[in-house]
Order: structure tokens, then C-alpha cells, then sequence
């Protein structure tokens, strides 16, 4: 059976993240710029051109911001594959992690208000030889991608498991 499939991080939260940035850039200046404003005004200067300073000053940040997230998301996947689990991450270090089916045990769906109305979630698996959950989080449609996992792992009748306590 050959299945083969990337998945990235939820894409519904990804807006969120970048509109939540946006809100607190778009916050960050509106204090910058009330703050100037009030000192200017008890100094006695005049600062009309704090304000469209200010915007220059923030829209380097906020499109180096928009950009770091958006190269962050593209570079985290997930890969489903016949024989294991693969997860990739990093910009400038790049980092794969592989992880065999036949060290997988249980696998546990978990999902937020918000991630059920946008449909992500996080979905552990639990891995006895590392004696620990490898956990997938913002996955889009974690049921889904429970399910293939449960498919590719070997009949737990067959394999050894250390328990967890």
C-alpha cells in the first residue's frame, strides 16, 4: 500500500495569527503615536509628523513580521508515509524528524472551541520507546489524519508496548 501525503499546518489559523500581529502593530502605533502626541503637547512642540513617522517606522516591522510567519508556516509539514511518520521544521536550520509506525501506540485527537469551528486540532501519538507523545499541532482535519496514522500502525497484538504509567 504506498500512502504519501504533506500536510501543513492549518491555514484558517495561520489568518488568525496574522491578524492578531496586525492588531497589536496596528495598537503599538496608536500608542507611539498618542504618547508623542500628549508629550509634544505639554512640551509645547508641534509633532503632526509623528504619526505618518511612526507608520515608516512600523511597516518595515510589520511586513518582516508577516513575512517570518508566513516562512515559519510554509516550512512546517507533516508527511505521512508507508513505513513512518515525518516532521519537518526551521527556517534556518532545517530539522526532519522520522518517526516508524511500529514505535507508535496510541494516538489521542484533541481540539479546542476555536480549532472545532475552523477544523484543526492536536493529535498526540504516544511512542513507548521514547516514553513520550509526539504531538502534531493545527493539524486541518485531525480526525482524518488519526485515522491514516491508526491505519499504518502494525496490529498492537503483534508488537511490544511499555506502558505508560
Amino acid at each position: 500500500m504506498y500512502m504519501q501525503s504533506i500536510i501543513h499546518k492549518s491555514p484558517v489559523l495561520l489568518a488568525f495569527k496574522i491578524i492578531i500581529l496586525e492588531v497589536l502593530i496596528e495598537f503599538t502605533y496608536l500608542a507611539i503615536t498618542a504618547t508623542a502626541q500628549s508629550l509634544g503637547q505639554q512640551l509645547g512642540y508641534d509633532l503632526r509628523l509623528i504619526s505618518p513617522l511612526t507608520q515608516l517606522l512600523l511597516l518595515p516591522a510589520q511586513v518582516g513580521v508577516l513575512i517570518w510567519v508566513l516562512v515559519k508556516w510554509s516550512s512546517e509539514t507533516y508527511e505521512i508515509r508507508d513505513e513512518e511518520l515525518i516532521m519537518r521544521h526551521g527556517v534556518l536550520k532545517r530539522i526532519e524528524k522520522a518517526y516508524p509506525y511500529n514505535n507508535m501506540q496510541s494516538v489521542i485527537v484533541r481540539q479546542s472551541i476555536l480549532e472545532r469551528l475552523v477544523g484543526a486540532g492536536t493529535v498526540s501519538v504516544f511512542v513507548p520507546t521514547l516514553g513520550t507523545d509526539l504531538v502534531f499541532s493545527e493539524v486541518p482535519n485531525p480526525k482524518s489524519f488519526a485515522e491514516n496514522i491508526k491505519k499504518a500502525i502494525p496490529d498492537a497484538g503483534s508488537s511490544q508496548f511499555i506502558m505508560r504509567k
